[in-house]
């Protein structure tokens, strides 16, 4: 496996399933060996230097030298232990509300979901373009999420809907990532799919209010984000660190003024949202919506 093959597999634009994701995951391990001993297929594993789980691979001639996005290394599975990961996320999720009590195989599906995710993400940032690589990344979590949601046994529909604006003409426009629906195909909750809530959290907020207020109707709104960190370099690139993008003060003031979200969760959440009564009461990791709430939604 080399990097110019992994790179020609992300931009190949063909259907993917989930199995696809977890194939991906095992070969990027296999090619970068992140976390292992011996890493002869990378330049540099280099350590955020302010918070010290969240590391850089730097790629070599092949990869033009470029630094990837901050992986978290509490989250991103080691090559050596995938196989066995992967495992048990796929025995699991056909029985998903079985392991509700379950906390180390929660926090095994957490990580390879985000392994899998993380993998096309530094992938992408091999090609030294961040436009192309956001848009495509952005494109391959929504099906990541898509594909783990129906392997779980739900239904789901993705779609572009134009609402009527009331006496006028005029209609607005809204993106649905995922719908989930009950069994008799009725959607139930509506969800937006995102890698970073940076620069649409408002919009999230905005979009359940007037969704509802033009239908006249109450469906619940939920958000499912990767993570909330970005790469932050000194002056002459040498010494790297991370910045959160998460904007607790726009969250608290949407939830408060406008309308909650029905739901919000994170494969990496930040401490900070962990440490803080109001956010940790309305935030969650990304299994809690796998094994409770999306069930709750769809009754």
């Amino acid at each position: 496996m080399t990097l110019y093959t992994l790179l020609g597999k992300v931009e190949d634009d063909s259907v993917k399933e989930l199995s696809w994701f977890l194939d991906f995951a095992e070969e990027y391990l296999d090619f970068t060996k992140f976390g292992e001993p011996v890493t002869p297929n990378i330049q540099a594993d280099i350590v955020s230097q302010n918070e010290s789980n969240y590391h850089f691979i730097q790629y070599k001639d092949d990869g033009k030298h470029c630094v990837t996005r901050p992986i978290n290394s509490d989250l991103f599975i080691k090559a050596s232990n995938f196989s066995k990961a992967r495992k048990i996320f796929e025995d699991s999720l056909p029985y998903i509300k079985d392991i509700k009590s379950d906390l180390e195989t929660r926090k095994i599906i957490n990580s390879v979901i985000y392994t899998c995710q993380q993998s096309i993400g530094c992938t992408l940032d091999a090609l030294n373009n961040s436009n192309k690589a956001k848009k495509k990344n952005g494109n391959y979590f929504e099906i990541l999420i898509r594909d783990t949601v129906k392997t779980c046994g739900i239904n789901i529909d993705d779609k572009d809907e134009i609402v009527n604006l009331a006496d006028t003409d005029e209609t607005m426009k809204f993106e649905h990532d995922i719908i989930l629906l009950n069994s008799k195909n009725e959607e139930k909750a509506i969800g937006q799919l995102k890698t970073s809530s940076k620069d649409r959290i408002d919009k999230i907020f905005l979009d359940k209010h007037m969704y509802n207020k033009l239908k006249k109707i109450d469906i619940p709104h939920f958000a499912i984000f990767l993570n909330d960190v970005q790469r932050k370099e000194n002056k002459n690139k040498a010494i790297y660190g991370i910045n959160s993008t998460f904007l607790p003060g726009h969250f608290k003031a949407y939830t408060i003024a406008l309308n909650p979200l029905d739901g919000v969760y994170y494969l990496d959440l930040r401490p900070s949202i962990a440490k803080d009564t109001f956010l940790n009461a309305r935030i969650k990791t990304f299994d809690n919506f796998l094994v409770e709430d999306m069930w709750k939604f769809i009754k």
